[in-house]
């Protein structure tokens, strides 16, 4: 049987303290999203790409490929991983371990593949964006 939102402790605390971030960067003149490789300071180096996971959560993620846990990225950090160039099966899990996401994502030979993580409607999955600069 599902658990309730409401009857997980502590359910709305991410939830309090990234509508604080948001306000927050409102009243200090607005957010700026990253967009482009020039906002990401990583550089693949030869014969490689790097996987760039943008975490806009509250959360810290475990990021995974092909089932290795690679690293973990900070609430509202980035974190660049230099990968051979291929396509990967990705998970991205909260660091609690309740909220998840899982894909197929290719990572390009001298090119930055970008995920952008949000929270998403369902309370157990990640709304992810997949770009390459």
């Amino acid at each position: 049987m599902k658990e309730k939102l409401s009857s997980r402790p502590g359910w709305w605390l991410p939830r309090v303290v990234l509508a604080g971030g948001c306000l927050t960067g409102l009243l200090n003149g607005g957010c700026e999203w990253k967009t482009t490789k020039d906002d990401y300071d990583y550089t693949p180096p030869p014969g490689k790409g790097v996987l760039v996971v943008d975490n806009l959560t509250a959360s810290d993620l475990d990021v995974y490929a092909d089932g290795r846990h690679q690293r973990q990225v900070d609430a509202g950090d980035d974190e660049g991983m230099e990968l051979e160039p291929r396509q990967y099966s990705i998970v991205l899990i909260e660091s609690d371990g309740w909220r998840k996401w899982t894909g197929d994502v290719d990572v390009l030979e001298g090119r930055l593949t970008i995920l952008q993580v949000r929270p998403a409607q369902q309370a157990e999955e990640y709304d992810v964006s997949i770009t390459f600069d």
